[in-house]
């Protein structure tokens, strides 16, 4: 095999109250890249678009660093050659880093003949997100590799639990066009819980888990309220309030931040609910030129390979 052009999908972090231990993907999203063999000791990247701010310097650049750690796990002595194409800009809250990691692992590993399963997929795409954000997270990477709802139970030792998102749940995206760095937004976190906010928080914890198993949209809109990491990030997102409330007043049966932000997600169960809520979030960022909306669906496959040759 000499070429390999993959896919990975843009993801939800955190699901609201689920900070670092719930990720879900989403449809209409994502990262594309062309994976070529080259000769030994190249590590290139040939064209990046969509995201003009990210480094073509292979020192720098997630795609290669994990490409990098791809061949030195795997005792390969290959080169490669990258194409970028970013649908996900970085600083967006929609798992940039996670994407290009779990894309640039998975189109390694098919060109050396999958020396690798999907756990030990992630551990190496992990390289990309510690990269990116400062510290090693897997609530944008799990879905971003497996698809579909995913809970991180442990990191040391790495194990991931999966849950098949409810048929009937629908997702409105916005997007205001700013952007925040997740090693920033995670520097103004608080250091301590009060025992009544973490009680608030675990109950919604569980009962994420629950609406999911139990196809229960409207207890997952009531639960993925955050009460830790949203008081201190909602500040940075122009209009969340007001967005929050215009989303909710529209028919949306939860509202949150996903991951580190600025994007945000509305929680629907019908199409024509999630119509008037993207409306309606379009209407609070109509001056916002480079604001984005969107509805979207859970992407229940995860990273993909589109063609191989």
């Amino acid at each position: 095999m000499k070429s390999v052009e993959i896919y990975a999908p843009a993801s939800i972090g955190n699901m609201g109250s689920g900070f670092d231990v719930f990720g879900m993907a989403i449809e209409g999203a994502g990262d594309r890249l062309i994976v070529e063999r080259a000769p030994a000791g190249t590590l290139v990247i040939n064209r990046l678009t969509g995201d003009p701010d990210l480094p073509l310097d292979p020192q720098k650049n997630i795609v290669t660093r994990v490409g990098a750690a791809v061949l030195a796990a795997a005792g390969s002595r290959i080169g490669l050659r990258f194409e970028i194409h970013k649908e996900i800009v970085a600083g967006s809250g929609l798992g940039s880093s996670a994407a290009s990691a779990c894309a640039a692992a998975a189109g390694v590993n098919e060109l050396l003949g999958r020396p690798f399963d999907n756990h030990q997929l992630l551990e190496l795409a992990g390289v990309g997100e510690q990269m990116a954000s400062g510290s090693l997270h897997y609530d944008n990477l799990a879905p971003a590799l497996l698809g579909g709802f995913c809970i991180i139970r442990s990191t040391q030792p790495l194990e991931v639990l999966t849950l098949t998102p409810p048929d009937k749940l629908w997702l409105v995206i916005m997007r205001p066009g700013v952007v925040i760095k997740t090693s920033a937004a995670k520097k103004i976190l608080p250091d301590h819980l009060e025992l009544h906010t973490a009680i608030r928080q675990f109950g919604n914890i569980a009962g994420v888990v629950v609406a999911i198993q139990q196809q229960d949209i409207a207890l997952l809109g009531r639960a993925i309220e955050d009460h830790v990491a949203a008081p201190a990030r909602s500040p940075l997102i122009p209009h969340f309030e007001k967005a929050r409330q215009a989303a909710l007043a529209a028919g949306a049966l939860g509202f949150a931040i996903a991951g580190s932000g600025p994007a945000m997600f509305a929680v629907c169960d019908n199409p024509d609910s999630s119509r008037q809520v993207l409306a309606a979030l379009q209407k609070v960022y109509k001056h916002d030129t480079r604001a984005k909306a969107w509805i979207t669906r859970p992407d229940h496959t995860g990273t993909r390979i589109l063609s191989k040759s």
